[in-house]
């Protein structure tokens, strides 16, 4: 009985969603106004680009390292106390 429900449930919601679509588009629907003004984009210089790309991969390269030496030490730790 529930997914008789659900099913009449799902069909009436996408009855109603579709006559909704093609009433919303056929009478133009959405923004009617002008149309939006471009906005200016602010381009870096090329070597803002190379330092802030050279200083992701440093600090994921860093990350990384930390990483492996904090595993090394707990495996180190581990062992030992074994």
């Amino acid at each position: 009985m529930k997914k008789v429900l659900l099913a009449l449930l799902l069909l009436i919601l996408g009855v109603a969603g579709y006559v909704w679509y093609k009433f919303s588009t056929s009478s133009g629907g959405g923004f009617e106004g002008d149309k939006a003004v471009k906005l200016k984009v602010n381009k870096h210089s090329e070597a803002f680009n190379k330092n802030h790309i050279g200083r992701m991969l440093r600090n994921l390269l860093h990350s990384i390292w930390l990483r492996r030496r904090t595993v090394r030490r707990f495996s180190s730790m581990l062992s030992e106390s074994r």
